[in-house]
């Protein structure tokens, strides 16, 4: 009987991207021109249960690495029938829930300004704990939409890690519910008609799919340990752990 080997790194814990038989060679090709074919630099030796100042300098070199990247990456689309789309950006500061003041970048359609649009009201990625909201990444994603005839509010939360220190959940999650709340009672003054939210991320039957990945390709592209540190930034106390505001899992679990 023919013996089977696990995939990815259950089957050989030094495997990597670049050794993977799984990878197609032009995706291959296209990691090693940013250098990540070989198991991810944004891997830690740390656990949760190092001090907090290790885990925040080791998460803020992760961030700045990650922001480098997006820096170098292209995010053209060949063919895209909105390209030549103007868009209009612009920044209002409003009142925070902690006392501080709350960025929300609007993108719009530049020829469409009195026009009453749709608005989708977005929420970057990162973890609510890392990432900025002007990365290339989620601008030219929110201007990718405006092309397309949306108003687009970006709102720039706070995140639990900042160049200043911590600022756990729920400070992020309350940012968030106070932009929802200013652009609701001024969606008529802002020249909106319907308004959507959208959290930069992937609905949970992605995730269900991806999980056993996760395990067999853990250190490539992802680490689940350096997770456990983001974790511990966002929640340093645990006092949160089950909470479905903070964890939604919790509340997947209720359903």
């Amino acid at each position: 009987m023919a013996s089977i080997t696990a995939p990815g790194r259950l089957g050989d814990p030094e495997m990597s991207l670049a050794t993977d038989p799984r990878v197609h060679p032009k995706v291959l090709e296209a990691l090693k021109g940013y250098n990540l074919h070989e198991l991810s630099y944004l891997t830690s030796d740390l656990g949760p249960g190092a001090p907090l100042d290790a885990i925040r300098t080791f998460v803020r070199n992760n961030e700045a690495s990650l922001e480098e990247l997006y820096s170098r990456l292209d995010y053209t689309l060949p063919g895209d029938p909105t390209s030549s789309t103007l868009v209009t950006r612009s920044e209002t500061f409003i009142p925070g829930p902690d006392g501080n003041r709350l960025r929300l970048i609007t993108y719009r359609p530049t020829q469409s300004r009195d026009t009453p649009l749709p608005a989708v009201i977005y929420f970057h990625g990162g973890g609510m704990i890392i990432l900025s909201t002007d990365s290339p990444m989620h601008t030219s994603w929110a201007e990718a939409l405006a092309r397309s005839g949306l108003v687009v509010i970006a709102v720039d939360f706070r995140n639990a890690l900042t160049p200043d220190g911590l600022t756990p959940f729920p400070a992020g999650l309350n940012d968030c519910a106070a932009a929802v709340r200013w652009v609701y009672q001024r969606r008529e003054q802002l020249r909106i008609s319907k308004i959507v939210l959208n959290a930069y991320g992937m609905p949970l039957e992605w995730r269900l799919r991806e999980l056993p990945s996760l395990v067999e390709c853990d250190g490539y592209l992802i680490s689940c340990g350096t997770s456990a540190l983001n974790a511990k930034l966002y929640d340093p106390s645990g006092e949160h752990a089950r909470d479905p505001l903070a964890w939604p899992y919790w509340l997947w679990m209720k359903t």
